[in-house]
């Protein structure tokens, strides 16, 4: 028989955790049945892996409000650039283009998991679970517009075709327009899920301890 925890206190109050094992036997003396039980001490063994547990989820999250946080700050990068290359600044591309192409790597690192770019963490993210997918997917929907915007903007000011400047300078304030209209909401989403991971930490430190 296989005790996998035994909870123990003595009479002084302190607490152990016990894996036992009892194995019946005959005596071969007095051919009596016995038992014969073994118990490990598996207190410091469970109390640092709770210990590592709570850690790596600190981690992970911080990694998460810190992944939210950039996010936000590429949405008005992106936003800058946009009104900058509008107003002429095309050497601002490139910038514009980084910007775009962080967000959208670090978007699906919060859905699908893995290590985000430039953001130190000791363990990979995992997927986004049931309590913050609404809050990605919710990204996801804001972001898809928004990144084809300013990939309009990116494509008009290298467009070598026959259009004319006029065409092109409508296509680039569009997009801008677009972008401008929707950037607050896209700064609240990921602010929400911001919010959404302290909540979530907050609720896994209370369930530990």
């Amino acid at each position: 028989l296989e005790l996998p925890i035994q909870n123990f206190t003595t009479e002084l109050g302190s607490s152990y955790i016990f894996k036992t094992t009892k194995i019946p036997f005959v005596n071969n003396t007095t051919g009596k049945k016995n038992i014969l039980g073994v118990s490990i001490d598996l207190t410091e063994k469970l109390t640092l892996e709770k210990k590592l547990l709570h850690e790596r989820n600190i981690n992970q999250t911080n990694t998460l409000m810190n992944l939210a946080g950039r996010q936000r700050m590429l949405t008005q990068k992106i936003g800058f650039h946009a009104g900058m290359i509008a107003r002429g600044k095309h050497e601002q591309a490139p910038e514009l283009r980084s910007a775009v192409d962080l967000f959208e790597t670090s978007l699906q690192v919060i859905i699908k998991g893995g290590f985000a770019a430039d953001i130190a963490c000791e363990t990979a993210l995992p997927n986004a679970n049931e309590s913050l997918l609404p809050y990605a997917r919710s990204i996801e929907r804001m972001w898809k517009p928004y990144r084809e915007a300013a990939q309009k903007i990116l494509y008009y000011i290298t467009f070598k075709d026959n259009a004319t400047q006029g065409i092109k300078q409508y296509e680039i304030e569009t997009s801008l327009s677009f972008i401008e209209a929707n950037a607050e909401s896209l700064l609240k989403a990921n602010n929400d899920l911001m919010l959404a991971c302290i909540q979530i930490n907050e609720e896994k430190v209370a369930m530990e301890f």
